[in-house]
């Protein structure tokens, strides 16, 4: 989630107002500071507090878990965050961000050099091997100028589009691309 979609800015109602508005108060966010000010790219994983228990150790007092990305213009993360499954006990690591919108290669290649740094990222803090998820925004797919490079990128590094595993579960979230 971006700030604008959880602040009361412009006279909106906040994100905690709005999900107990419709019956969704359960869920939390990871991060209620911000990673630096001012940061257009500033991440947040939001999650069900009955179904996921978080055991990443953030600080919101400082900027923590996250993974830094290649970004000229400013300073681009994303969200990292530990969780736990309640029912079963499994653990794992999620993944958000929201790569450079824009549709032409370069922008296209940053969009790979970021895609690489959260694989990077995640990799060297998941020392035990859990499964990832990554949930991301990348603004590329197969129509874009480029070569999809946030795709390439996650796939060369041995990751896969969950939208082409044998076996689905609640399909509703694929992916934009429809790998």
């Amino acid at each position: 989630l971006m700030p604008s979609m959880w602040t009361r800015q412009a006279g909106g109602m906040g994100l905690h107002r709005a999900l107990r508005r419709i019956g969704l108060g359960r869920y939390h966010l990871t991060r209620s500071t911000p990673y630096f000010t001012p940061s257009g790219q500033d991440t947040r994983i939001l999650y069900d507090t009955t179904r996921l228990r978080m055991t990443s150790t953030c600080s919101q007092s400082v900027p923590s878990c996250y993974i830094s990305l290649p970004d000229g213009k400013h300073k681009h993360v994303a969200a990292y965050a530990r969780f736990q499954d309640i029912a079963s006990g499994r653990s794992f690591y999620f993944v958000s961000a929201h790569l450079t919108p824009g549709n032409d290669a370069t922008t296209d290649a940053l969009r790979g050099r970021q895609a690489q740094a959260m694989n990077n990222g995640i990799r060297a803090i998941d020392r035990e091997g859990l499964p990832v998820v990554f949930a991301s925004d990348v603004n590329s797919g197969q129509l874009s100028a480029g070569v999809d490079a946030p795709h390439t990128a996650l796939l060369n590094a041995g990751w896969y589009d969950t939208q082409a595993a044998a076996t689905r579960v609640n399909v509703q979230y694929n992916s934009v691309n429809a790998y």
